[in-house]
């Protein structure tokens, strides 16, 4: 029996700076509580169980981002402004105006994550 294919919508309320860029943190954050919410369905009722089969579907994802990067020389990205700003080329640059106002915030969740034993990497990094 094949499955069956239906197309859904899902809403978000979204913070976004004075350009309308989405502030893709809080975004991405709502996001994956919602995902684990869904997977835990899975696990249920041990949180143990949910958080592993969570972060193993993260590793999935994860490993198709890095097989994508292999192949194109880029990590896929994705960002969203709520106000036109006249073509992509001045999205992508209110997008980065926006990355650049965060970079401390960025940097210091990275630093703490390397401290708690996530990943590491040398000179010219993120953080």
């Amino acid at each position: 029996m094949a499955e069956e294919t239906s197309e859904l919508a899902l809403d978000y309320t979204v913070q976004c700076d004075p350009n309308g860029v989405v502030d893709g943190r809080s975004l991405a954050k709502e996001m994956i509580g919602d995902a684990f919410k869904l997977l835990a369905t899975y696990g249920y009722p041990c949180i143990g169980c949910c958080s592993i089969f969570f972060n193993q579907i993260c590793d999935e994802v994860l490993a198709e981002m890095d097989q994508a990067r292999n192949t194109t020389g880029q990590v896929p990205t994705l960002h969203f402004c709520m106000k036109d700003h006249g073509g992509k080329d001045q999205q992508n640059k209110v997008f980065l105006e926006h990355v650049e106002k965060v970079r401390g915030e960025i940097k210091k969740a990275i630093k703490e994550g390397r401290m708690a034993g996530c990943h590491q990497h040398g000179e010219g990094g993120n953080a």
